[in-house]
């Protein structure tokens, strides 16, 4: 049986797991627990615990955390899917924001299935100084810019649009950013994040990494 919970509302996400966890040891206090997070390494002991039954085989509870970030972990995962969704353990997937192809997917296995997102913010709202970082043009300010706002929990999708919309408005107003770019250089700055977020979603590379090393390319 298949529960999932994702959402970019990362804080949200961990309570229901946490909650389901914990109803269904409450419910099967002999079962196993076993517990993967980032990148899933034991792919034998996974497909173990899948296969495991019989009379004398104790129920497991298996949590899988942030599995699906990277994209070798994630295809092991969804591989895996309709073993975990007729298995006789429970697996419990707590992911943050997905791709909607991957959403689809879950959908199609999972027995409960549950997203929590943030509220939607203007692109202009920027609490970490990401923004105005790149509208400044320094690099290492940017940089850490993204990466608090990554450790914050916002999604890698959420500050590339962030970041583009900030291009943009630079391209509206170029005599008043003239000191730090070009209109040429902003136009190439559009499409390499353009470029970076496409690529990212067929899979060329992971879009966290790709946007932490352009922050170091402005």
């Amino acid at each position: 049986m298949l529960y999932i919970f994702h959402g970019s509302d990362t804080n949200k996400v961990a309570d229901r797991t946490n909650a389901t966890v914990a109803a269904l040891r409450e419910k099967q206090p002999d079962a196993g627990l076993y517990v993967f997070e980032g990148e899933v390494e034991e792919v034998g002991a996974l497909d173990e615990l899948v296969n495991a039954q019989g009379m004398f085989v104790a129920k497991h509870i298996v949590v899988l955390k942030g599995v699906c970030e990277k994209k070798e972990s994630r295809e092991h995962i969804l591989e895996r899917l309709p073993q975990f969704a007729t298995a006789e353990h429970a697996f419990v997937l707590s992911e943050g924001a997905v791709h909607a192809a991957h959403k689809k997917v879950f959908a199609e296995h999972a027995f409960k299935i549950e997203e929590y997102s943030k509220p939607k913010q203007d692109r202009g709202f920027d609490p970490f100084g990401v923004t105005a970082s790149l509208k400044a043009r320094k690099r290492r300010d940017l940089w850490e810019a993204y990466l608090r706002a990554r450790q914050s929990g916002e999604s890698p999708e959420a500050l590339a649009g962030l970041m583009h919309w900030a291009v943009k408005d630079m391209l509206g107003k170029p005599r008043m950013y003239a000191q730090h770019y070009d209109a040429a250089r902003l136009r190439e700055l559009s499409r390499e994040l353009i470029e970076r977020y496409h690529d990212a979603h067929r899979g060329v590379y992971e879009l966290d990494t790709a946007l932490e090393r352009w922050t170091l390319t402005i």
